[in-house]
């Protein structure tokens, strides 16, 4: 069954990459995603790495499209949940920065190209930034698979409260990468919507 909701379902939400979301299969999208990415931002890298979970897949389409290699370099801890949904900014810390495993032989001295589904709050993409720096990456190309969310959720179904756009106003500088890239938002309702399956196009979240 079709459901239907806003972007955020496709490419964050969703656990079930068989879902039908907004008239598209989950998986297939972020995957078309990281495609896309890779036509839209060409970039010259050694190691492309999928943020866990709801990233993995549009990484894996960005290696596909790009050529660039796939690296395991970040992995999920089990023993940790999404960062996103803990009720204040310290919990939210304390779980992104115990949330991931890293490969420092598979990050030192590689030029790596990060994706993840999104920034919300930034606490999490600044935290992996931190430690591929510290295990040695030369290089760090962040893209997201969304667009800039710059507003409070329209239809009151997310708690997109303490926004890194509206704190921070230089977003590369503060994540302390090499480049920093989002999804166009025309792009992202090509990849996250299909046409004429009535998913309302939502994108009061977004930057337009």
């Amino acid at each position: 069954m079709d459901k239907k909701g806003c972007l955020f379902d496709v490419f964050y939400t969703c656990e079930d990459l068989d879902e039908i979301r907004n008239g598209v299969v989950v998986g297939n999208a972020r995957f078309d995603a990281g495609r896309k990415l890779s036509r839209i931002y060409s970039i010259d890298g050694d190691s492309v790495i999928g943020v866990p979970n709801s990233a993995i897949r549009i990484g894996e389409g960005y290696a596909f499209e790009s050529g660039i290699k796939l690296a395991t370099a970040v992995t999920r801890n089990p023993l940790f949940g999404r960062s996103f949904l803990q009720p204040d900014k310290q919990s939210q810390v304390n779980t992104a920065q115990n949330k991931f495993i890293y490969d420092q032989e598979q990050i030192e001295g590689q030029r790596l190209v990060v994706i993840d589904d999104s920034i919300v709050r930034g606490n999490v993409s600044k935290i992996i930034a931190e430690n591929l720096r510290k295990r040695g990456a030369k290089e760090i190309h962040f893209l997201t698979a969304s667009p800039l969310i710059i507003n409070q959720c329209v239809q009151g179904k997310r708690d997109f409260h303490d926004l890194i756009n509206n704190r921070v106003s230089n977003l590369k500088g503060f994540l302390k990468v090499d480049s920093l890239h989002f999804m166009p938002p025309k792009d992202a309702l090509e990849t996250y919507c299909a046409e004429g399956k009535g998913c309302g196009k939502c994108m009061g979240d977004f930057e337009l």
